[in-house]
Parts: C-alpha cells; structure tokens; sequence
C-alpha cells in the first residue's frame, strides 16, 4: 500500500478521542447522557473541519442543556467545555497524529499516527537527500540562514 494512504480516517480519530473522553471524564461531569453525546459529536464535527474553518465556542456549546448541571453556570459550562477541547482534545490530537492538509485536496485536513508519518517522512528525506541535494560540509558559510523542509503527502505517480 501507498504509505500515503496510511491516514487514519476522520471516524477513527474520532473513535479515538471519543473513547479517551468516556473513559476520563465521569457522565457526571457533562450533566446529562444527551450533554456527553452532544459534545462528543461536536468532537466529530471538529475532527472534520477543514484547514480553513474557524472554531467558535458558541459553535462547541450550541444545544449543550445547562439546566442539566447542578448549579453550574451557562459561563461555567461554556468554560467545561473550552477546557474539554482545549486542554485534552487539542493535546490529544497532536501527541497522537501529526495533522496535515495534503497537495491534492488543499482544505482537507488528514490524520496520521505519528508511527506512520515517521515511516513517511524518513522515506521521503532518503530519496529527497539522495536524489536532489549532495553533502556541503565544510564548505557552508555560517552565516547564511537555515531553512526547514515541511512535507506535504501527495500521491505517488
């Protein structure tokens, strides 16, 4: 197979991030079954996102039934769930999967587990440093300034 094609779906993540959420954080913590389902749905829709969409946290909250909790405060809850997405999904997602558009769907945001894009990125060092670039030591002047290669996938011709 493409080592391209390794992504993980947007499914799997989601599974993934789902079942770390139902395991740390109580039923009692959300206020209601329907609060946890909600929000765990929004962690698909924020999975799906594309490059270009913008999280809102009203966005994250819509639907969220604050009369569930006990004597939690709209402001309160609005913050729960700030600190669900950003203290433990957002560090999730990337201790787990380093996160990339790819060249051929610009917007669309692709998942790989970090084992499967080291596969990746050192396969594609090796062929980029043995076919495009020769070994300068000694010879490079200290001043100039460095530069870093950032990889997009593409799929192979």
């Amino acid at each position: 197979a493409d080592l391209i094609d390794q992504h993980c779906s947007h499914h799997e993540v989601s599974m993934f991030l789902w079942c770390v959420l139902k395991t740390i954080i109580p039923l009692s913590a959300w206020g209601s079954v329907q609060n946890r389902q909600l929000c765990l749905k929004n962690v698909g829709r924020f999975v799906r996102m594309k490059r270009s969409d913008r999280v809102i946290l009203s966005s994250l909250t819509s639907g969220i039934k604050t009369s569930h909790f006990k004597k939690l405060p709209k402001q309160y809850v609005d913050r729960l769930i700030y600190w669900i997405f950003n203290e433990i999904v957002m560090p999730l997602l990337s201790s787990h999967f380093y996160i990339t558009e790819s060249n051929s769907h610009k917007l669309k945001i692709f998942y790989y587990r970090k084992q499967a894009w080291s596969l990746i990125y050192k396969h594609a060092m090796s062929k980029l440093l043995s076919d495009k670039f020769e070994d300068v030591s000694g010879s490079i002047d200290s001043s100039l300034p460095s530069s870093y290669v950032r990889l997009v996938p593409k799929r192979g011709k």
